[in-house]
């Protein structure tokens, strides 16, 4: 199942992904984590909806202001939401990117759940999108190797190859006699 664009869609869902911008921009952010939220549900495969989805979750999170109190609830109901979502990764991938997305509504960091709609999105060769979310978690912890191998293959298989071939020589410093570090620097590079 390949990836989308926006333009590919019917124009009733051109016209509410409209709708959800211009939520937007007048600052109804959680009439639009809403709209694109069932949007996902029916294309999954699109990851301008997607983009949009998360800018208006990170809005919603940040209008929550700095109570630690929040935030530490958010980022445990997000836990338990993607505990509930990984076992649909093998029988339902859709089903689980949309728990992920579910656990990102609460927190739109929680590498749990991006590591939960990436995973979802490579079972369905949705390679850009797990790029869009592996690429969130990279920016937050640059040190989990499995994450840093994971990114460098989504980036191989999407064709960009200089930020494939900087991660898998990151890498390869972190962990120079890796034989499968060394595999992945040379599949990067080619």
């Amino acid at each position: 199942m390949p990836e989308v664009s926006l333009k590919e869609l019917d124009a009733r869902v051109r016209k509410q992904f409209g709708n959800a911008k211009t939520a937007v921009e007048r600052g109804n952010f959680e009439y639009c984590v809403e709209i694109c939220s069932s949007l996902l549900l029916d294309h999954p495969g699109c990851l301008e909806i997607r983009e949009l989805l998360r800018q208006a979750q990170q809005s919603v999170y940040t209008k929550r202001g700095r109570n630690w109190f929040l935030r530490l609830r958010s980022k445990v109901e997000a836990g338990f939401v993607v505990l509930y979502g990984k076992p649909y990764l093998k029988k339902d991938p859709s089903l689980a990117m949309a728990y992920g997305e579910r656990a990102l509504t609460r927190d739109p960091l929680h590498e749990g759940a991006l590591s939960l709609v990436a995973a979802g999105g490579e079972a369905l060769g949705f390679h850009e999108t797990a790029v869009f979310c592996l690429k969130k978690i990279y920016d937050n912890e640059t040190k989990d190797l499995g994450l840093m191998q994971r990114y460098c293959e989504a980036l191989t298989k999407v064709g960009e190859t200089r930020q494939a071939v900087a991660i898998a020589e990151e890498l390869k410093q972190l962990k120079p006699d890796s034989a499968l570090i060394q595999e992945l620097v040379k599949s990067a590079s080619v």
